[in-house]
């Protein structure tokens, strides 16, 4: 008899295993929400750290552009000052030298200064003690060498090559013109140690074994990373085989900021690695620097890691009693993890405030609406203020607001709200009263952090540059009085003939009472103030070619109408399109120079009796006939002429009574000739005729008979009558000869043999 089959204890068998699909669905469930809650914390860890990596990177590239910063202002306060005041002789070359020792001390990547006239003559530099020095001294030699000819087109600026990078140095450099009075004096080179100036940097900011930071230029050179032999090498070319990092470094190259990440190789083993990475950027002139932070994913999340591979081996090691076990687990590793990150984020505020007292300002974080509570204010504070950053910590940014000085504080209270409200950034430059009562100049720029009801900015102390501020308005004051009252008309006028300005000597030039009054009144330069408009066209036409005019020589008129002669020094001014935008120089009154040369010219061209043209005058114009006869093919005729009886008028009254004889006959003589023809008188009683372009010879014989009828009249002196005669030989080109001198002796032997033949009359 088979026993009755009871269905609750069937069921009662069975619970067990059932309770066991349960259990392992309860794991299985808690595993895999674990195993995402994981990947969630992971994912958040990473963005994080990412994000923490880019703080670090802006961190880094402030820093390290402000020291560039400071090495261009040093760059500027050497060629704009203590160069010209070297070049000018007022201070020594030991002074020189020891400023530049100076300059190195206080900006310790700064390791190599000189200063070359010309590429070949070095006037000053720095001292040589090691290789690296005498390294950048060929470096130095180098870039002058390359760019000095690039400088000379500079009046400001300057010029940073590209870096000169190998396993045993990386040198950068700046490349400045030095100007002194509108000329160009040479080139200021510094070198720049960039392995110094990164090592301070960023070598602190390696994390984990294949973590690094590192820098290229714009080009994708490689200029600092921990791996020496990648120095000097293109990213690009690096990177050939891994199509998705060239996109990461073209990214890098293009992008002042940026995030992302990237797979790798690792050589030994061929382990594939991720890592996340963060980049920010400076600049030196023209040259580009990337600042990167990269950290690999196994280094950022290895106590995670460590969690989920502890979590897979629970699930199948732990039976009927893991979900209890799972839950203290997770709990505890959590708690660890927490630690943990912690500490990592601790050792990040150590980076971070290693980086803050580097900087040259305060950096802070505080609460935009009063008390205005402090998170966060650098130690920088106390050198700025006097104050301890603990003080500020506990009193918030009212005990700051409370050192702005009384004139200044409502406006910065104004500025910041303004700001806030418009959701843009605000800049400001006001004073504050520090400690011991000194008052400084500080900027200040900040920001309304998104989400947040707080504000993060920067303060820096600008008290020296105020100072340089104020010498400089001190010095253009002081060169605006010596324009004013400069002995020299000095001016500015757009290239279309318009006055910009003047000093009060261009305005007596021109007969104005005040430069007002002169700029005002004179629309057009070239038809107001020169004689001539083609003159205005001749100089702006050089200004144009060459850029510049150097005692540009003109005759000008005044506003009465008189003239006056001036010489002019102009120099064309360019905008950066190398368009010319005005012109400026000064000019000088040269009217008396102007005259006596025109008395020495005609002393040295004419004869003082008769005001005639005299032999060496007489000689240019002959050339300028022949010249003009040959290329003409024309016929030119040469008279020689001597007076007949002139002896007697000299040996019965006298030179005195000669010479009243010839400068009438000098008239009677001009006014037979047309004005093409030229008479001059070469001596005593001797006259020479040139006659241009003659047709036949009785053309010349009838200038000739004029000649000789107009000594037909007396010559009335004092209570005597004298008649004279002139006889005259004549030559023609080319039919007598093609030489100057040949024409004039072949017309001397024809007058004598006028002479011969009876006197007033020509032979040829």
């Amino acid at each position: 008899m088979q026993p009755i089959r009871n269905d609750n204890q069937t069921l009662t068998r069975w619970i067990p295993l059932r309770l066991l699909f349960i259990l392992f669905a309860i794991l299985f469930i808690a595993g895999a929400v674990g195993l995402k809650l994981d990947t969630l914390v992971i994912k958040d860890q990473e963005k994080i750290y990412n994000n923490q990596q880019a703080l670090q990177a802006r961190l880094a590239a402030t820093a390290l552009d402000d020291k560039l910063q400071s090495i261009v202002n040093t760059a500027h306060t050497l060629t704009q000052y203590t160069l010209k005041s070297f070049i000018k002789g007022r201070r020594t070359k030991d002074s020189i030298k020891k400023l530049l020792k100076i300059k190195q001390t206080e900006i310790n990547e700064l390791i190599f200064l000189s200063f070359h006239s010309t590429p070949a003559k070095e006037i000053l530099t720095s001292d040589i003690t090691s290789p690296l020095l005498l390294k950048a001294h060929k470096v130095a030699i180098k870039w002058t060498d390359k760019y000095y000819t690039t400088l000379s087109g500079m009046h400001t600026g300057f010029i940073a090559p590209h870096p000169e990078i190998d396993e045993n140095s990386r040198l950068a450099g700046i490349l400045a013109p030095v100007w002194v009075d509108d000329k160009y004096a040479g080139v200021l080179t510094m070198i720049i140690d960039l392995a110094r100036l990164t090592e301070k940097y960023i070598t602190p900011l390696q994390i984990g074994e294949f973590g690094s930071g590192f820098i290229v230029d714009g080009s994708g050179i490689v200029i600092f990373d921990q791996e020496k032999e990648v120095l000097g090498k293109n990213i690009f070319s690096l990177h050939k085989d891994f199509p998705e990092l060239i996109k990461l470094d073209s990214r890098m190259l293009h992008e002042n900021s940026g995030k992302g990440e990237y797979y790798f190789f690792i050589k030994r083993g061929g382990e594939k690695i991720r890592k996340l990475i963060a980049w920010d950027s400076v600049r030196l002139g023209d040259m580009k620097l990337v600042i990167a932070i990269s950290a690999t994913e196994a280094a950022i999340t290895k106590a995670m890691t460590s969690v989920r591979t502890a979590r897979i081996a629970m699930i199948g090691l732990i039976g009927c009693t893991l979900f209890a076990a799972l839950f203290f687990f997770y709990h505890y590793r959590s708690k660890q993890i927490l630690i943990s990150q912690n500490n990592e984020l601790i050792r990040k505020d150590q980076v971070f405030e290693a980086i803050a007292a580097n900087v040259p300002g305060v950096i802070y974080k505080c609460d935009l609406n009063p008390p205005y509570i402090m998170h966060y204010i650098s130690s920088k504070v106390h050198k700025v203020t006097g104050y301890d950053h603990f003080e500020f910590l506990r009193g918030g940014k009212s005990n700051y607001l409370n050192l702005v000085h009384p004139q200044d504080r409502k406006n910065l209270i104004q500025t910041v709200s303004d700001a806030i409200e418009k959701k843009i950034s605000f800049t400001l430059e006001y004073r504050i009263v520090r400690s011991d009562g000194a008052k400084r100049w500080v900027y200040e720029k900040g920001t309304k952090l998104p989400g947040e009801d707080s504000i993060a900015g920067f303060i820096l102390d600008i008290t020296d540059r105020k100072k340089k501020e104020e010498a400089l308005h001190a010095a253009e004051e002081k060169y605006r009085s010596i324009i004013t009252n400069a002995p020299l008309g000095i001016f500015q006028t757009t290239p279309e003939g318009i006055f910009i300005s003047a000093n009060p000597q261009m305005a007596i030039y021109y007969g104005y009472a005040t430069p007002e009054d002169l700029i005002k009144d004179i629309s057009d330069i070239s038809t107001q103030c020169y004689v001539s408009a083609d003159t205005r066209k001749r100089f702006t036409t050089i200004l144009n070619e060459f850029g510049r005019t150097s005692n540009f020589e003109a005759e000008h008129r005044c506003k009465d109408g008189s003239t006056f002669w001036a010489a002019e020094t102009v120099t064309a001014v360019t905008d950066e399109a190398g368009k010319i935008i005005r012109y400026e120089g000064f000019m000088s009154d040269i009217s008396e120079r102007k005259e006596h040369e025109e008395t020495m010219r005609k002393l040295a061209m004419y004869d003082s009796l008769t005001g005639l043209p005299n032999r060496v005058l007489f000689d240019d114009r002959m050339k300028q006939a022949l010249s003009r006869a040959q290329r003409n093919r024309l016929k030119i005729a040469i008279l020689y002429a001597d007076l007949d009886n002139f002896k007697q008028v000299n040996d019965e009254l006298g030179h005195s009574a000669g010479d009243t004889v010839l400068s009438e006959v000098a008239g009677r003589f001009s006014d037979c000739l047309r004005t093409s023809d030229t008479v001059s008188r070469i001596g005593g009683d001797e006259f020479i005729f040139i006659l241009q372009d003659i047709g036949s010879k009785a053309e010349i014989e009838v200038v000739a008979q004029r000649i000789i009828d107009s000594m037909r009249a007396p010559f009335y002196l004092g209570e005597k009558i004298y008649r004279l005669g002139v006889s005259i030989g004549i030559s023609i080109y080319p039919d007598s000869s093609a030489e100057k001198e040949e024409l004039v002796r072949r017309a001397d032997e024809a007058m004598y043999r006028t002479k011969t033949k009876g006197k007033n009359s020509f032979s040829y």
